[in-house]
C-alpha cells in the first residue's frame, strides 16, 4: 500500500502517497483517472458517487498492466474525499497503486479540470520531482488538459478507449 512521507503534509489530507521515488532520468506518468484509467466513468450518472467509487467503478486492466513499470502519478480533477475509496478499490480490482496521486483539494470545481491540474501539478508535482518538462508524459483524456499540459511544456497524449496499446507511447 501507498506509504506516507514524513512532514509533506498537505492542507485537505495528510501527507503525499509516495511508494518509491523515480531514479534519476526515469519519466514519470502524469496519469488521467476519470476517464483514461476509469473504465466505465460514463455509467458515473446512474448512481450516487460513494456507490459508484466503492463498489461499481472499473478499471482499464491493460493500461494498469503498462503503468505497473513506471512511476505514475494520478491526478485528477476527482474531489480529496473520494481518494482514499477510490485507491482502495483501484488496488482491489487490479491489484495496482500508483506511486502518487492527487486529488481535488483546490477548491476549484471538478468541471474545470484544466486549472484544477494545473494547480495540483505547479503546487505539488513539479516541485517535488523537478521542473524539467521532458521528464513527463501526461495520458489525459481531456482536451483541454491536454493543451494546458502542453503549455507547461508537457507532452500530454490521448488515451486509447476503443483498442489497448501494447506499450506506452515513447
Amino acid at each position: 500500500m501507498l506509504r506516507e512521507v514524513p512532514g509533506a503534509a498537505v492542507e485537505g489530507w495528510s501527507s503525499i502517497p509516495v511508494a518509491g521515488h523515480p531514479s534519476s532520468g526515469r519519466r514519470i506518468i502524469l496519469m488521467d483517472l476519470n476517464v483514461a484509467l476509469s473504465e466505465n466513468f460514463s455509467e458515473m450518472r446512474r448512481y450516487p458517487m460513494w456507490e459508484f467509487v466503492s463498489s461499481v467503478e472499473t478499471f482499464r486492466q491493460w493500461m494498469v498492466e503498462l503503468l505497473r513499470s513506471e512511476y505514475t502519478i494520478i491526478v485528477t480533477a476527482r474531489d480529496i474525499r473520494w481518494r482514499e475509496h477510490t485507491l482502495e478499490r483501484l488496488y482491489e480490482r487490479t491489484g495496482w497503486e500508483p506511486q502518487e496521486a492527487w486529488f481535488n483539494n483546490t477548491g476549484i470545481s471538478g468541471a474545470a479540470a484544466p486549472a484544477v491540474k494545473q494547480q495540483l501539478v505547479t503546487q505539488y508535482v513539479l516541485p517535488g520531482h523537478g521542473a524539467a518538462p521532458g521528464n513527463y508524459l501526461a495520458i489525459e483524456s481531456n482536451y483541454r488538459t491536454r493543451q494546458m499540459y502542453r503549455g507547461l511544456g508537457i507532452r500530454a497524449i490521448d488515451c486509447e478507449r476503443e483498442s489497448e496499446w501494447s506499450c506506452i507511447p515513447a
